[in-house]
């Protein structure tokens, strides 16, 4: 299924789904080496379970929208699988 892009408070949300960690993470390289990302937030799973977490050149306010639009993905993620329906 492709992904379309979300719309929230003036940003496209574009889902990083459908490829391995290493595939994304060349291409967030690349994006990043050509100065179209400013600064993220990251988290994933160590393959010993452990969670690991950080940021880069974010302030807090930034921080906090980067959660929210993970946030609403997610949400999205639920509806779509049929997990919740919207009221």
């Amino acid at each position: 299924m492709q992904e379309k892009p979300l719309k929230l408070a003036g940003n496209n949300v574009v889902p990083l789904t459908s490829k391995t960690t290493v595939d994304r993470l060349k291409e967030l390289l690349e994006l990043a080496e050509n100065g179209e990302i400013k600064g993220m937030l990251v988290a994933g799973f160590r393959s010993n379970g452990e969670v690991i977490t950080g940021w880069s050149n974010i302030n807090f306010a930034e921080t906090a929208t980067l959660i929210g639009h993970l946030n609403v993905d997610l949400m999205k993620r639920f509806i779509d699988a049929n997990y919740i329906t919207p009221e």
